[in-house]
């Protein structure tokens, strides 16, 4: 099923802000925000995972919706699954998704980019403009969307976000790692998401 990501969608969902205040101790701060109306003027590395079970999707809907200035960043897999959800491609896929991060931040320090899945079709306006400005002026690391925006639930959606190559982020994609591969958890939401809970990094 495509996961479709328009204006509106940006406009009015509130969004998670993960953001690092200490230099001596892993301190993440989560804030809500909405975000208005900017010009696209989008330049930015996309770094996206594609498997052959989703070449297709990622060709028809992902690459000819794309904003032309956007720039991607592909790493294929050499997979030969379906990618059902838990099965061994799809968790190769996950795993793989948070080690092309890693990769990215740790040779490009400082950079903004954004992850990406494939799965994903973009709409007249869609812009990250001012979003990559938010990590710009602040002492943001991360700017992720919310899963659910009704209620009280703070998981956050790891499908799509834009992030800053910085220490804390890559100490966050690490343990994400670490989680997936030696740990029951089996996907990088659930990881992401347990390592942000309060109890691990203090949010608040």
């Amino acid at each position: 099923m495509s996961i479709k990501t328009n204006l509106s969608t940006f406009e009015s969902a509130s969004r998670a802000l993960l953001s690092t205040k200490s230099n001596q101790s892993h301190h993440y701060d989560i804030g809500i925000t909405d975000h208005s109306k900017t010009q696209l003027t989008l330049s930015m590395n996309f770094l996206v995972v594609v498997t052959h079970s989703h070449r297709k999707i990622y060709e028809k809907f992902f690459l000819r919706t794309l904003p032309k200035d956007a720039v991607v960043i592909e790493k294929e897999l050499e997979t030969l699954g379906n990618g059902e959800y838990l099965s061994d491609d799809w968790l190769n896929g996950v795993v793989s998704k948070l080690r092309c991060v890693l990769e990215y931040a740790e040779r490009n320090p400082d950079s903004i980019f954004v992850l990406s899945d494939v799965d994903i079709q973009f709409f007249q306006g869609f812009c990250v403009d001012q979003l990559k400005n938010v990590l710009q002026h602040s002492s943001l690391d991360i700017l992720l969307q919310q899963e659910v925006t009704l209620g009280s639930s703070r998981e956050v959606n790891t499908g799509f976000y834009i992030a800053r190559s910085t220490p804390y982020l890559i100490d966050l994609i690490r343990k994400a790692i670490c989680m997936c591969e030696n740990s029951m958890v089996q996907n990088d939401q659930t990881a992401v998401n347990a390592l942000l809970a309060p109890e691990d990094f203090g949010i608040r």
